[in-house]
């Protein structure tokens, strides 16, 4: 009988922590759709960029997927330009409250916070694209919320 009782104790201890829900034991579940923000700039052509938008994550243990859709501007010497697309989320991974991925051309450094599931992340972020032959290098924050 107490060995029917602990293992009950242990399943339930286990759905608590996250196991319950696919993610595994301990870790944050950040499957589902979040609202962001992003500001990030080009400091040598002078181009700054803000964004916002929705994510939805897909997540299996440790790692996770998705897709994002945002409306932006960026704006610099040569005027302003949009910056709205969508498109994949891939290579995230979830480790402890770390949270790292990366989207076309941008990698996104973070923390998630706010318990389990967290319903805050915040973070950095590092893109670089080229076009005709010049290479745009940009730096930023971001933050999400569910």
């Amino acid at each position: 009988m107490s060995r029917i009782l602990v293992m009950m104790f242990v399943g339930s201890a286990l759905a608590a922590c996250g196991g319950g829900d696919g993610t595994g034991p301990g870790l944050l579940s950040l499957g589902g759709s979040w609202s962001y923000s992003e500001t990030l700039t080009d400091q040598v052509h002078s181009i700054s960029c803000n964004d916002a938008g929705t994510v939805n994550i897909t997540q299996t243990n440790s790692t996770f997927t998705g897709t994002f859709n945002q409306t932006g501007l960026c704006t610099g010497p040569g005027g302003s330009a949009d910056n709205s697309g969508s498109g994949s989320v891939t290579g995230g991974q979830v480790n402890g409250s770390n949270v790292s991925f990366q989207v076309p051309f941008c990698q996104y450094q973070g923390t998630a916070s706010g318990g389990n599931p967290p319903n805050r992340m915040t973070g950095t972020l590092s893109c670089s694209t080229q076009e005709s032959g010049t290479t745009f290098n940009f730096s930023g924050t971001w933050q999400a919320s569910r």
